[in-house]
């Protein structure tokens, strides 16, 4: 690196030699017309420049570019268009390739008048040097001691003053190195003699910078650009071991900038960094929110919220989970309490109580339904040894039910999980009821009664039934004399078919069946024949009680097995007891004869009740 960037001089110096040969830049920027003519190939590129921590940069272009420049502006003045120029060059270099000579030199024109008196000046302001040793010693101490006084930076002050040493060292041999200045020839080191104290760089060839470069301003370059094409809208650094800060405007979203697939982090000023080895981008997040993957390489925030600064859960390598023990024995430990606001379900899928359980439930000590533990299902001992039957299953492995309650009381759920005494108590054989006694359904005592046909029959020849009351009771009576009265209605049986044995009651709103069925063979054979000139007729008497309001009714229905049922009411009779019942009657009842059928009987409401004591379907002839 030492050899090839020996004879490198920045840009201020080339264009600081140029001028003293003459070269017209012209009213623009020298540096902008250096640049076009880099660009149009008529000068090269600067070479590699090496920056050096706390040193000064050895230079950009080489020395020869002073000369191009020269040359470039001659033909320029004789008229000669850059076109023309570049092709001249490009022939010299060619020939050049060919013939290489052992030292290179540049050959130089001839130069105007005007051009060799500037040259002579300049050479004749630098014979000064040659002066005694003794007085450039003396003026060297004397600045040195000034500037290393003001210098803080004392490696610096002492790296300059080396540099300014060489440069006047250079300078007072001058006289004896241009002897014999009038030839064409002059070697290419001419200007090498000047000191470059410009810091000012311009980098368009390859770089190293062994140290920190520190930009105060901006830097300038092609790539940052702004067009049409994807290119030019990508900032990319190629180059591996780039560490650099951008101080640039904010970046743009419809920018891209690309860097070398190297392990590092690229960080925004607002803190936020992408590593460029793990591929991994994140948008930010909120704080103490656990991260997710959204996309493949992209995180953000999970639903997770983490505010414990310990360790809260555990997943060891078998994949046991704990949440608050870091050694969970089985897939789920809880070290602590448990507090569920919804049902749990063990073996249900979806449970309806706050503890569903599939299956048996094992317990070591007492299970208590209050936090005073009166109400407990209590252990009991296992009998030893333990009973076992021939399929083979043990029993009687303990288990039983205690609490507390009044001793004779039968228990009632007063709430999903707690019994009390109810309204019901045996003392010896006798049950005992506290309260009303409401039953939906017919109460029986000793089970059903069968139903039986008896037809009325005298001792007496000739007599007639004339009336039957509510116990089934008949009464016969000898026949009128004379004409029957046309509209007589004449009793000719009394059947009894209450489906119970002793009264029953029901507050069921829907039909309960008190009968039981009722077939028409039966009738057939057990009705007397009908009187002649009259017409057959049924009714139905029905003795019962009933607390249903008097502005509702009770409902009853004749249950055909095929055809229409046949629905009437009663008005409720509003009892406050109903102890005993009332006799009530429906007459003319309709195709009783001809289908099988069944007695039912509802409420409006199972607030209300119905007692039935008895039943009987009564027969008999109307005269026509």
């Amino acid at each position: 690196m030492e050899n090839k960037n020996k004879n490198l001089i920045s840009i201020n110096e080339v264009i600081e030699r140029a001028k003293k040969l003459g070269v017209d830049f012209g009213r623009a920027n020298p540096k902008n017309r250096i640049r076009y003519y880099v660009k149009l190939g008529l000068l090269p590129h600067a070479k590699r420049k090496v920056f050096k921590k706390n040193g000064q940069p050895e230079g950009a272009y080489p020395e020869e570019i002073v000369w191009k420049l020269f040359e470039i502006d001659r033909k320029l003045k004789e008229g000669k268009t850059i076109l023309e120029i570049k092709k001249e060059m490009e022939g010299t270099e060619e020939k050049e390739k060919i013939v290489e000579p052992k030292e290179k030199v540049i050959e130089l024109p001839k130069i105007e008048t005007k051009i060799e008196n500037e040259i002579s000046k300049e050479i004749e302001k630098k014979y000064f040097v040659k002066m005694p040793l003794v007085t450039f010693s003396i003026l060297i101490l004397v600045f040195a001691t000034i500037y290393l006084f003001k210098e803080t930076d004392f490696k610096k002050a002492f790296l300059y003053l080396s540099s300014l040493i060489n440069s006047i060292g250079s300078l007072a041999q001058t006289r004896n190195e241009f002897q014999g200045f009038g030839e064409e020839k002059i070697p290419e080191d001419f200007f090498s003699k000047f000191l470059d104290t410009e810091p000012y760089l311009t980098i368009n060839a390859e770089t190293a910078i062994e140290g920190t470069l520190n930009v105060s301003k901006e830097i300038l370059s092609p790539i940052f650009r702004a067009s049409d094409s994807v290119e030019a809208q990508n900032f990319v650094i190629t180059k591996e071991g780039f560490k650099a800060t951008i101080l640039t405007q904010a970046l743009t979203s419809d920018r891209t900038y690309t860097f070398p697939d190297q392990s590092g982090i690229v960080c925004l000023s607002t803190g936020n960094c992408v590593g460029l080895g793990g591929e991994v981008i994140t948008r930010g997040g909120t704080t103490n929110r656990l991260a997710k993957f959204l996309e493949s390489r992209t995180l953000g925030n999970s639903s997770i919220l983490d505010l414990f600064a310990g360790v809260s859960i555990t997943i060891d390598a078998s994949g046991n989970v704990g949440i608050g023990t870091q050694t969970p024995r089985q897939k789920l430990e809880v070290g602590g309490n448990l507090i569920t606001t919804g049902n749990v379900g063990i073996g249900i899928d979806n449970p309806q109580y706050p503890l569903h359980v599939s299956g048996r439930i094992q317990a070591t000590g007492d299970i208590c339904t209050d936090l005073g533990g009166g109400k407990c299902l209590s252990q009991l001992a296992p009998p030893s040894p333990p009973i076992i039957t021939p399929a083979p299953v043990i029993v009687g492995r303990g288990g039983g039910i205690g609490g507390s309650g009044t001793t004779g009381y039968i228990p009632i759920w007063v709430g999903a999980s707690t019994l009390s005494d109810s309204i019901l108590r045996q003392m010896g054989s006798t049950l005992i009821l506290s309260g009303d006694f409401n039953i939906t359904g017919f109460l029986t005592t000793t089970g059903l009664k069968t139903l039986t046909f008896q037809l009325a029959t005298t001792t007496q020849p000739g007599y007639l039934l004339t009336a039957a009351d509510e116990y089934g009771n008949i009464i016969f009576a000898p026949p009128p004399t004379g004409t029957i009265p046309v509209g007589t209605k004449l009793l000719r049986a009394s059947l009894p078919i209450f489906k119970y044995s002793s009264p029953a009651q029901t507050a069921s709103p829907s039909f309960v069946e008190i009968t039981k069925k009722i077939s028409t063979s039966t009738l057939a054979e057990i009705l007397p024949p009908k009187i002649p000139d009259s017409q057959r007729k049924f009714a139905l008497l029905m003795k019962f009680s009933d607390n249903i309001p008097t502005t509702a009714s009770s409902t009853w229905r004749i249950d055909f097995d095929s055809i229409s049922d046949f629905d009437f009411e009663f008005q409720g009779q509003n009892l406050s007891s109903l102890d005993s019942g009332i006799l009530h009657i429906k007459d003319n009842l309709q195709d009783v004869t001809t289908d099988n059928w069944t007695l039912k009987v509802k409420v409006p409401s199972n607030q209300y009740a119905i007692r039935v004591f008895n039943l009987f379907l009564l027969c008999y002839d109307e005269i026509q």
